[in-house]
């Protein structure tokens, strides 16, 4: 996971990076608020102290705004596409042996 995963990484920040623009945050802005949101996020759930599943209930309010952003990458297929991407790089590590 670790070899591939850098990629994946890039293409999430990326993703984020270009919504921001889109909606009229400028490019080095939306990169710094990303990476530091990612850097944050791993720092808490390093700890052992919270969850995913925690810390995602902590930000979504009900009927609020993050969770209808969650209920969005569910119907897009996120989590899915993301796992599915590591399975297949997995596979593809073991066919080349």
């Amino acid at each position: 996971m670790s070899g591939s995963s850098p990629a994946f990484i890039s293409e999430f920040i990326e993703a984020f990076v270009d919504a921001g623009v889109y909606i009229g945050i400028p490019h080095k802005e939306a990169l710094n608020v990303i990476c530091d949101t990612i850097i944050g996020t791993a720092e808490m759930l390093k700890t052992g102290e919270i969850n995913t599943s925690d810390l995602k209930y902590m930000v979504c309010s009900p009927g609020g705004t993050t969770i209808e952003g969650i209920r969005t990458l569910e119907n897009k297929g996120f989590k899915s596409a993301l796992i599915e991407a590591i399975i297949s790089t997995y596979n593809k590590n073991n066919n080349l042996r």
